[in-house]
């Protein structure tokens, strides 16, 4: 793959942190650093083995997952109570 100037990739990319949603809120309540999120991450988890997606790379970080918002305010949905994502 490397020697190709394109690379698509197709399918679900709607990597979450691979955590329980109450596990997850309990941890960003808590404090604790991002690097206790990032361990995770599933994207981060997939790139390890998947020989496809290791070759990509990832700015840091740096910011707090976010979760989907309701619509017209600035509350997050806990109807689906899904884990945030980055």
């Amino acid at each position: 793959m490397k020697d190709h100037d394109i690379f698509i990739v197709f399918g679900d990319l709607n990597f979450r942190i691979d955590l329980e949603y109450e596990t997850t809120l309990d941890i960003l309540k808590k404090g604790d650093t991002l690097l206790s999120l990032q361990e995770h991450d599933q994207f981060i988890k997939e790139r390890a083995i998947n020989t496809n997606l290791n070759i990509l790379e990832e700015g840091p970080l740096s910011f707090l997952p976010t979760y989907k918002y309701e619509i017209g305010n600035n509350k997050f949905t806990m109807k689906k109570k899904r884990t945030p994502s980055w």
